[in-house]
């Protein structure tokens, strides 16, 4: 009982899967589990170019979502990366990518190409053109695509790009791939989860919340404890979904496939349970919930009012060192003047 039990755990979970990648369609969904249906394609491919240019890349696509569904990339100079060929299956391509990654010293081409297919392929237009080469068997036409990408993204050419395809499952895809991107129907999951949980007269219902860090300052910084409501500090959106990642663009806080620093403005701060809370807005209606331990201390900023206030707070006090100099100049010239000679 307690096998039948598990099996029927683990196909229920296949199917939950296949559906967040059917659309919703759960009897298509059944028929990827059943092995019948392949909804992920997989592009994968290696390029060179005359300037000794070598990469290797795969793109992830949920056919009937028409989505982005992962990307993982190599660009490298050396002539050793053009020897995997993308014949090998998925995963194994996978693996050699990921590998060689932590082996090349110098990433920049590699989170140039990856940024660069991420934004290409987030427009909707783009997946459909691709998937019409795939259904109409226009597989130089795909290439081309994929080619004229390779030499924009990267300002080179001519580049010679040499692509396989293959098709899985997006149950073998989710459970086993490093690469996978949040899909928007998982999204539409964690905002219905958030409604779900969310507390009676919440003060940020109807506001978006990320997950995030501040960057700590040890010298110079202003301990946690000390923030008010108003204080702009640095942050660091860590949370990686495709909502955050989206947002953190429109922001300029991620580049080159990398989020980076922000200023916020702290909305709420409070101690609870031994943890500090801080609430801060990055935009209207998105906020960045932190959560410290320790009273550590935070770098902050100092807003355009208050370096006007400082400067109009010294100019006063110049004046008035000013005025007290020239008084006693006064005093001593009328003491000096009554004095007879």
């Amino acid at each position: 009982m307690t096998e039948q039990n598990s099996t029927g755990r683990e196909i229920k979970d296949r199917i939950e899967i296949a559906t967040l990648y059917c659309n919703g369609d759960i009897e298509l969904a059944k028929e990827v589990v059943k092995g019948n249906h392949k909804d992920v394609i997989t592009l994968k491919a290696r390029f060179t170019d005359e300037n000794e240019l070598y990469g290797l890349y795969i793109v992830f696509i949920a056919r009937e979502l028409r989505e982005l569904a992962g990307i993982i990339s190599l660009g490298s100079n050396s002539p050793s990366i053009y020897n995997h060929k993308p014949f090998d299956p998925w995963k194994t391509f996978e693996d050699t990518i990921e590998r060689e990654l932590n082996a090349e010293p110098n990433q920049q081409v590699s989170h140039l190409l990856k940024n660069a297919l991420i934004t290409k392929l987030s427009d909707d237009n783009e997946i459909s053109s691709i998937i019409n080469f795939i259904n109409g068997d226009d597989f130089t036409s795909l290439s081309d695509y994929f080619r004229h990408l390779l030499e924009e993204s990267l300002n080179v050419k001519p580049i010679a790009n040499q692509m396989e395809l293959e098709n899985t499952s997006s149950v073998e895809f989710y459970r086993n791939s490093k690469s996978r991107l949040p899909i928007k129907s998982e999204e539409v999951q964690e905002d219905e989860e958030d409604l779900k949980f969310s507390k009676p007269n919440d003060p940020y219902a109807g506001n978006i919340i990320l997950q995030g860090k501040v960057i700590l300052s040890p010298t110079k910084g202003k301990y946690i404890k000390q923030l008010v409501q108003g204080d702009n500090i640095k942050i660091l959106i860590t949370e990686k979904t495709r909502k955050a990642i989206n947002i953190a663009s429109k922001l300029n806080a991620y580049t080159d496939g990398e989020m980076i620093p922000i200023i916020a403005e702290i909305d709420s701060y409070k101690y609870v349970d031994g943890f500090h809370e801080v609430y801060d807005s990055i935009a209207p209606y998105i906020l960045v919930k932190i959560i410290e331990e320790e009273n550590v201390r935070i770098s902050t900023v100092t807003s355009a009012y208050d370096e006007a206030k400082l400067k109009r707070s010294k100019l006063g006090s110049i004046i008035l060192l000013s005025v007290i100099i020239v008084a006693l100049i006064v005093i001593i010239l009328v003491i000096l003047n009554s004095n007879p000679d």
